[in-house]
């Protein structure tokens, strides 16, 4: 996640700064939250991860040729700002499905963190958590991040950053969070072509949130990530991410088909069967833009 403005409050998630006085000053700035995250116990090595100014924000690129496999980023969850998305007396009882998959942040399906009590929720929470540690200064332990963010209206500041910044944890509980320097890395989209274009995916291991090479990674190439498996007009408006040359496999076409189309008994005894239960309704149903004849077979 790169550093984008207000929508993914660094960089219109995907991408332009907000609030920053110049490209010098938000890469100072990078560095000092690096600094203080290394001294603090995590693993953001200087010459494998070089942060760059790009004509739509920042991005990470390799500074050498890294394997499949190889942790390439690692922050320690103590440095995490982390809210619970169900609180802890509910959390041993069942809970109904709700829109979150993988993560935000993940190789997991889009979920959209305000679309449920849940998540609104944890959003209030954690922009006021963060609020809290941007007041608190250099005394906080997430003060070089807050200084890397912009720094408008505060509680909108906020607001804005969780929205837009946060990834999906899990644990006993699953949770939100806020992964500092980790979010640097940029989206980038699949084509559904066989090709793996992003380079790396997040895990949670041993009390740490790491970043992982995906595949070979050659030096000098950007270190991106699937922040959610979704068609470009959920990342704009969850990211802030404007669609991007070339295309997302998980663009959608809708088709809407009527119920007159069902013209015997037989029909439309088969289509409830399926799941079309109420006729006098349209059904609607999704198909990947970016599929090609022969992928419907």
């Amino acid at each position: 996640m790169s550093w984008r403005p207000w929508a993914r409050a660094w960089q219109l998630r995907s991408h332009s700064f907000h609030g920053c006085s110049g490209h010098g000053r938000t890469l100072r700035e990078v560095e000092d939250l690096r600094h203080q995250l290394v001294s603090q116990g995590a693993d953001l090595d200087a010459k494998t991860l070089i942060v760059e100014v790009l004509s739509h924000g920042l991005g990470v690129f390799a500074g050498r040729a890294i394997n499949k496999g190889e942790v390439v980023a690692s922050v320690p969850r103590r440095l995490v700002l982390e809210v619970p998305l169900a609180s802890p007396q509910s959390s041993s009882a069942p809970q109904p499905p709700k829109p979150f998959a993988a993560a935000a942040g993940g190789n997991g399906q889009w979920y959209d963190v305000m679309g449920f009590p849940e998540g609104r929720a944890a959003v209030a929470q954690a922009a006021a958590r963060l609020a809290e540690e941007y007041a608190a200064g250099s005394s906080s332990l997430l003060g070089a991040y807050c200084a890397a963010l912009p720094s408008p209206d505060l509680q909108a500041w906020a607001l804005a950053a969780v929205v837009t910044r946060n990834f999906a944890l899990k644990g006993k509980v699953s949770s939100l969070g806020l992964l500092p320097f980790i979010d640097l890395f940029n989206h980038q989209s699949s084509s559904g072509r066989g090709r793996v274009p992003w380079t790396c995916y997040f895990q949670e291991r041993h009390g740490c949130v790491v970043m992982v090479a995906e595949r070979r990674i050659l030096e000098g190439e950007e270190l991106t990530f699937v922040y959610a498996a979704a068609p470009d007009a959920a990342l704009l408006v969850q990211y802030g991410i404007p669609p991007a040359p070339g295309a997302n496999f998980h663009n959608l076409a809708g088709l809407q088909v009527h119920s007159d189309v069902l013209e015997t008994a037989g029909q439309r005894d088969l289509a409830g069967d399926w799941g079309w239960t109420d006729l006098t309704q349209p059904l609607l149903f999704t198909i990947p833009e970016a599929w090609q004849p022969r992928n419907l077979d």
